[in-house]
């Protein structure tokens, strides 16, 4: 046995490196609260000996006596807890940590893995931070900086393509105008008996005419080896069959639309293929029709005659147009005429002409774009991608490599393609490709996902450390995202639990239904790492005895699948032994919201103090409620403030993520907009603008909206109003406007009545553009219905002694009624996600009744008692109904749970 030290602590006034804290004496929380209250910038603090080790930034003398922990002094370059005596430091080597207990000398080496970050121990989530806020001024709108206008082919192939002759603009606005009446031209065989009778003769002929050619040539010549039964892919017609075929083809072609149409359009389709045939490209170009304009699918039957262009301008094909139907053999035979006359300019080295062929007639735009690139015109071939909207993956890696970083990243966070894009660019330009996975990070972590920006960055090595940094900034801000951001660590880098042991403390001890929650996420997400680590396993087994405890209680709703595969991650070998068989808690209320059979019918009477305009439910099961003037708090599940924005706000747009939020308060005729990232809990005075309809929710940058009667994508990340995208020149006034994660829907009033078009997203392609003749009169409102071709038509109507909503019967809507009593006040009427919301005030009592649309079953009945300015909000998989009088009812729409509270 080591003998005893003689001097076990300092005394005295002494200049002292630091202080050691025993937890273990004075208590864990205890002893946080004395190092932070020792802490100064450039401090260090360490885990050594089950204690914390608080490094000065520079020595500083003490009373030793009146220190609330060990005093830590340096001597001989050795870190001591007393002072030892020449012969007791001589079996210490220098550089180590000693610490005497028990009379007994124990040393260590500091290293950085015993280095602990103590600002994980604040708890900052009650405190705002933000900017100062000025109200603008009156009548101030934000400018718009739009996109710049996309181009067509003559601005990107230059001169290469002279303009049409006047006479082209005639046979434009001549089938124009025989498309919009819809009219057959005049010289088609319809005008009478004689004439179809005449027109048939004509047409027998050049049948009987076309069948013999084809069979003369069936006389081929035969290879040198060629059997005559051998395979018709390696005959060859000679050239004077060759030339019959065609012959018997054009005949074929022009009986098919002298048949059809008439011979005015015949005659034309057969001089633009002479032109075709005898060279003259020039003029043949200019008369060319497009393939897309001959196919059966998705189009309208076109009269008139075709159109010679004022130039070779490409269209993009997103919108809807008419076409001419001649039939499969007329379109396969342009076809083989367009290739050749394209594989002839290839030849000739015309490559504007070239790329013309390839994405105008034969609608080959990847084909044309490709083609491009492989004569090096790069940025040629991004503009033209863009014109013809190929994929964004495609566009991004053009722009790309053409240079245009901020085009190319635009395009991608606009469309969410960076993951395809650097796929594409990793297989032949790697290094271009890494670049943009920089870049794919960085515009993660500007939404918010601070732990998949981590996981994004990771494989670039030279940028882990930026990374980490990620995952450490998400990890202190806690909730979801902190639970998230710990397991992506666990995922990429396998190490130890020591830098996230205060996180992980944090989780475990939270209390309540929201710690229980948190722990049942933390399980879940254990579960989906694809590798196992020492650290993982540990992680895995301490949760695991919480979570069962909690699930046995009924505080989460975690299977007995998923308690199974969590013993199994952990590798609890004694506590599966231990363990006797689940029986968990079934639980009661499964059934779907939508799939209720019976009404859920509820009164709630409380009434709480503040005004409720707007509520978001956040990830954590906490609630963004917008309060008016009073600003926005952020409440837990039984109406406690947590955090508070003094910024006006009247409605509220959550972010995918929930980790930001744009509040907007109405100023006269405009939006007061202001942001706020509820992870660093900051906000910001951002826009004031017009806005007639806007999203209820944004992917963390992008946000769509409907101002001017034009439908904008706006990007929320700068400080002004920058448009990314947009839909103007509409043909009326937008009245309604509708978004789910699927499509974007305008209803659009017109002279004679109204259409409905429908974008798709991401995409932001036309899927829909319909239109309707004015409805009746006792229309009440038009509102459109997600994922319906047709809107829903309400009329409010008389029923005896009350009034009733009636709903039209339309493909996806179930016609019934919903009885709204004789109030003189309007009822709110809402169509969300497969669901009508209507809420009447009748004798002070307001009632909220909710009807399944496509079945026209009762859902809920709630009766609110003096009720003001009742609203909802129908956010993923929960029902928030609210009111001014401070009453929040939440329905989870997976199991049909009900929570109901007040805020005070």
């Amino acid at each position: 046995m080591k003998p005893a030290v003689r001097r076990p602590l300092f005394d005295g006034t002494r200049e002292l490196r630091g202080i050691w804290f025993d937890p273990d004496l004075i208590g864990e929380d205890r002893a946080r609260s004395r190092i932070l209250q020792h802490w100064q910038p450039g401090s260090r603090l360490y885990k050594v000996f089950k204690g914390y080790f608080l490094e000065f930034p520079q020595k500083r003398y003490l009373h030793c006596a009146g220190l609330d922990g060990l005093a830590i002094a340096e001597v001989n370059g050795i870190l001591t807890s007393a002072p030892l005596h020449a012969d007791e430091f001589a079996a210490i080597s220098s550089n180590s940590f000693c610490l005497v207990a028990g009379a007994q000398i124990q040393t260590t080496t500091l290293t950085l893995t015993d280095r602990i970050d103590p600002s994980a121990w604040l708890d900052l989530s009650a405190i705002s931070v933000r900017t100062p806020l000025a109200f603008p001024k009156a009548g101030q709108q934000s400018t718009i900086e739009e996109p710049a206008p996309g181009k067509d082919i003559r601005d990107i192939l230059g001169d290469a393509i002279p303009p049409a002759s006047d006479k082209q603009k005639a046979f434009l606005d001549e089938t124009a105008e025989l498309i919009e009446g819809g009219k057959l031209p005049e010289d088609a065989y319809q005008k009478n008996p004689l004439s179809q009778r005449v027109g048939s003769v004509a047409l027998s002929a050049l049948g009987l005419m076309a069948s013999w050619l084809s069979n003369l040539v069936d006389f081929r010549r035969k290879g040198k080896d060629q059997a005559w039964g051998a395979s018709a892919k390696s005959e060859e017609l000679s050239p004077l069959a060759q030339k019959l075929a065609d012959f018997a083809e054009k005949i074929a072609s022009m009986s098919s639309i002298s048949k059809l149409l008439g011979k005015r359009q015949a005659k034309f389709l057969s001089e633009m293929m002479d032109m075709f045939e005898r060279g003259d490209l020039n003029e043949a170009l200019r008369h060319a029709i497009p393939l897309d304009s001959l196919q059966k699918k998705n189009t309208r039957q076109a009269f008139g005659i075709p159109r010679r262009r004022d130039n070779l301008s490409i269209s993009n094909g997103s919108g809807m147009s008419s076409s001419i139907n001649f039939g499969d053999s007329v379109q396969e035979h342009l076809r083989q005429l367009y290739r050749r006359t394209f594989e002839r300019l290839d030849r000739e080295g015309k490559i504007d002409e070239a790329v013309f062929v390839l994405a105008e007639l034969l609608k080959s735009g990847t084909e044309a774009v490709t083609y491009l690139e492989s004569k090096d015109r790069i940025k040629q071939a991004a503009e033209l991608a863009d014109t013809l909207e190929l994929a964004a993956e495609i566009r991004v890696r053009l722009w790309w490599l053409a240079g245009d970083f901020e085009r190319a990243a635009s395009i991608a966070r606009l469309f969410n393609s960076f993951a395809e894009a650097v796929h594409l660019l990793d297989k032949k330009h790697a290094k271009e490709g890494r670049e943009l996975r920089k870049h794919w990070a960085q515009a993660v972590a500007a939404r918010g996902d601070l732990a998949d920006a981590a996981e994004i960055l990771w494989p670039l090595e030279e940028e882990r450390e930026q990374a980490l940094s990620w995952l450490s900034q998400a990890e202190r801000a806690g909730g979801i995202l902190g639970v998230r951001a710990l397991t992506r660590k666990l995922s990429l880098q396998v190490s130890d639990l020591k830098q996230s042991e205060a996180s992980i403390r944090h989780i475990l001890d939270m209390p309540g239904e929201s710690g229980a929650q948190l722990r049942a996420r933390l399980a879940l997400e254990l579960m989906t790492l694809k590798e196992r680590s020492p650290a993982s396993t540990r992680l895995a087994a301490e949760v695991l005895r919480h979570v069962l405890a909690e699930r046995s209680a009924g505080l989460n709703q975690l299977q007995k699948q998923d308690i199974t595969r969590l013993t199994e991650f952990a590798d609890a070998a004694v506590l599966r032994a231990d363990l006797p068989a689940l029986n968990l808690p079934v639980d009661t209320a499964t059934i779907a919201f939508i799939a209720r059979r019976d009404p859920l019918e509820m009164l709630f009477e409380e009434r709480g103090l503040m005004r409720i305009h707007d509520a978001c439910r956040l990830p954590d099961g906490h609630y963004l409620l917008a309060l008016g003037e009073s600003g926005v708090s952020i409440v837990n599940q039984v109406g406690k403030q947590l955090a508070h924005y003094p910024i006006p706000a009247h409605h509220l747009v959550l972010s995918d993520n929930g980790q930001r939020a744009l509040v907007l308060a109405k100023r006269d005729s405009s939006m007061r907009i202001s942001r706020i990232d509820l992870q660093s809990r900051s906000v910001a005075d951002w826009l004031n603008m017009p806005l007639t309809f806007w999203s209820r929710r944004y992917d963390g940058l992008h946000w769509n909206v409907v101002m001017n009667n034009r439908l904008l994508a706006i990007d929320t990340s700068v400080d002004k109003l920058y448009v990314v995208w947009q839909i103007a020149d509409l043909p009326g006034e937008i009245f309604a406007y509708a978004e789910n994660n699927h499509a974007q829907t305008l209803l659009i009033g017109t002279d004679d009545g109204f259409e409905q078009w429908r974008y798709l997203l991401p995409s932001r392609r036309l899927n829909q553009r319909d239109s309707w003749v004015l409805p009746d009169s006792d229309v009440w409102r038009i509102l459109p219905v997600d994922n319906a071709d047709e809107p829903a038509k309400i009329y409010l109507k008389s029923n005896g002694d009350s009034n009733a909503i009636l709903l039209a019967k339309s493909s996806l809507v179930a016609g019934f009624e919903v009885n709204t009593g004789v109030s003189q006040q309007a009822p709110e009427v809402h169509l969300e996600d497969g669901m009508i919301f209507v809420a009447s005030t009748n004798d002070g009592i307001t009632l909220w009744e909710v009807k399944n649309l496509a079945l026209g079953k009762t859902l809920l009945k709630l009766a609110l008692p003096s009720a003001d300015h009742p609203g909802v909000h129908v956010q993923r998989d929960f029902i928030m109904l609210f009111d001014r009088a401070g009453r929040l009812v939440e329905i989870n729409r997976s199991n049909g749970l009900v929570r109901a509270m007040t805020v005070n």
